[in-house]
């Protein structure tokens, strides 16, 4: 299907535009036209994707490296079996919420003072009153993956511009339907608010008598945040992993990471250790000085040799960091 030819509203030049975007600049005269509702401009957008496919290896390794236990060889082994580029929806909301409430509180009474406390205590209720204000920034992800890394995802919104799914298309990539519309995701921003304010309530009151409440949402923006979806592999092993990396930022919200056989071997012998320790009682009914003596030295050989483990893979670390 061809592309509608949209002409400058100034000077009648044919636009240059690709689809979804909301605007176009005019190159003959310098006219800026609008191709979408105002409305839509103003809440739709998507990040900049500033970590492209040929530096995802370089992150993902620096990562891995930072992992206690993962083998010296992934520097050198790690192969990327597949990277795609998706496009999340968030809704960012900034929520206000204010709640004035009058009620019944608890308060005590204190005396037969004795030793720096008391002897007695009795409570009593007495009338109390106050106002919650907060204003809130509330990020609802609106993807439809279970995945708790992106649910909880916390991301910074610099660099969001208008939301153009012709541009997503020409780098390859993909955009993620969001799940629920802009009036589902108010309400969903009210509620927190709202949640956060009758927790504290139930704190402050033992009885409400009166509350009066005000929940709107000034702002709210539809956001897309471009992803890497990873496969990765070392290679030889024949086992794949995964990982995610936020596109925009480089940051990596979760990966996979392999253990080398030295980390296992070290995790086993201390657990082991200290399963000997716990059990030497029960094998060895021994009383006296000669048990505390046992079990000291078994404790002391236990730790030390992990810590001569961690000492020698962080040596070793600094070592190969200096000759690079």
């Amino acid at each position: 299907m061809s592309q509608q030819i949209i002409n400058c509203s100034n000077c009648g030049a044919p636009l240059d535009y690709r689809e979804g975007d909301a605007v176009a600049f005019c190159v003959y005269c310098n006219t800026i036209t609008k191709l979408r509702e105002v409305k839509e401009i103003e809440e739709h957008y998507m990040l900049e994707v500033n970590v492209g496919r040929e530096n995802i290896r370089t992150l993902l390794l620096g990562d891995l490296l930072k992992v206690p236990g993962v083998p010296d060889s992934v520097k050198y082994r790690l192969q990327i079996v597949n990277a795609k580029l998706i496009y999340i929806p968030y809704y960012v909301a900034q929520a206000h919420g204010n709640m004035k409430w009058k009620g019944l509180g608890r308060d005590a009474d204190y005396w037969g003072h004795y030793r720096g406390g008391y002897r007695h205590i009795s409570f009593r209720v007495k009338e109390e009153s106050g106002e919650f204000d907060d204003r809130l920034v509330v990020i609802l992800y609106a993807g439809s993956r279970k995945d708790s890394d992106l649910q909880n995802y916390e991301f910074a919104t610099k660099g969001k511009r208008f939301f153009s799914i012709g541009e997503i298309k020409e780098i390859g990539a993909e955009a993620e339907e969001e799940q629920f519309d802009f009036e589902e995701a108010k309400k969903r921003a009210i509620s927190l608010v709202k949640q956060k304010h009758l927790l504290l309530l139930e704190e402050e009151l033992e009885k409400v008598e009166d509350a009066k409440s005000d929940y709107h949402v000034p702002q709210l923006e539809l956001i897309h945040v471009p992803f890497w979806f990873i496969t990765w592999e070392l290679s030889g092993s024949g086992k794949q992993y995964h990982a995610i990396i936020d596109a925009a930022s480089g940051v990596t919200l979760r990966t996979d990471t392999p253990k080398s056989i030295f980390h296992w071997l070290a995790v086993i012998g201390v657990v082991l250790s200290f399963v000997t320790i716990g059990a030497l009682p029960f094998l060895f009914p021994t009383t006296g000085i000669f048990q505390t003596v046992f079990t000291s030295v078994a404790t002391i050989i236990a730790s030390w040799g992990y810590a001569f483990h961690t000492l020698i893979k962080t040596v070793s670390k600094v070592f190969r960091e200096q000759r690079e």
